[in-house]
């Protein structure tokens, strides 16, 4: 990570996460109507700004339980959609990119770095989003992502594989289209994997600018497991 103009660190690194969070919502959007969930894992429970983040945002809970329920139809059908779920290998492995993929993740070092400035017309500060699968010779991969992967960001392979996500795992058959996560269900990911590479870079490779050398790239591995429940309302998540 580009920490500072003048100092880098590479290397092994810990999140120690000890705060998580969840927040469930409607999109606004007329034409879509998903319920979504934003998930934030920090180092400890101080503001976003001040802290190491990472951050999933689920556009549709409902994608997600249909990969997690893993239903089949008497045809022989799958009730869900392999462009963003793999149950190839028997469990529920969720795409994460950050183009047509259903969850989008980004990781926040303000904690770590908190000097690295505005050094470019992209970003503020410095930030990663997971880059998903860009291969171009796959046109059900490229629907997923229009405009490529610049060539600077190795790891673009970005995935999850939820256990437990609300009651999704206990359906005997399809996912109803409502499907919500309420509060006081359990959200468990076994297994994480999140292939980073610097905001700049990326939004700059979409906008078909210059793409400058990210200023951070790596993996970011781990697992977690929590209940949803209503906090504060003086609290950020409710």
């Amino acid at each position: 990570m580009g920490c500072t103009e003048n100092h880098d660190m590479v290397g092994y690194f810990d999140l120690g996460a000890k705060f998580f969070a969840g927040e469930p919502f409607d999109d606004s959007s007329p034409s879509k109507r998903n319920n979504k969930l934003i998930i934030r894992i920090q180092r400890s429970s101080a503001r976003a700004e001040t802290n190491d983040v990472l951050a999933l945002t689920i556009t549709s809970t409902y994608e997600v339980a249909r990969c997690v329920a893993g239903f089949t139809r008497g045809d022989g059908t799958q009730d869900w959609d392999p462009r963003l779920c793999d149950r190839s290998a028997g469990t529920a492995r969720v795409a994460i990119g950050d183009g047509g993929q259903v969850i989008h993740g980004s990781f926040d070092p303000y904690k770590t770095c908190p000097n690295a400035g505005l050094l470019d017309a992209y970003s503020a500060l410095l930030s990663g989003v997971a880059q998903g699968d860009c291969d171009s010779t796959d046109p059900a991969v490229m629907a997923l992502n229009p405009v490529g992967c610049p060539a600077t960001c190795p790891d673009r392979n970005s995935w999850i594989e939820f256990s437990v996500f609300g009651r999704a795992h206990e359906s005997s058959g399809q996912v109803d289209p409502k499907f919500i996560v309420n509060y006081d269900e359990q959200i468990q990911a076994t297994s994480l994997h999140l292939g980073l590479c610097d905001l700049a870079t990326v939004q700059a490779n979409k906008d078909r600018k210059f793409v400058p050398s990210p200023r951070l790239t790596g993996s970011l591995d781990g697992k977690f497991d929590f209940d949803l429940r209503r906090g504060q309302g003086a609290q950020a998540f409710p």
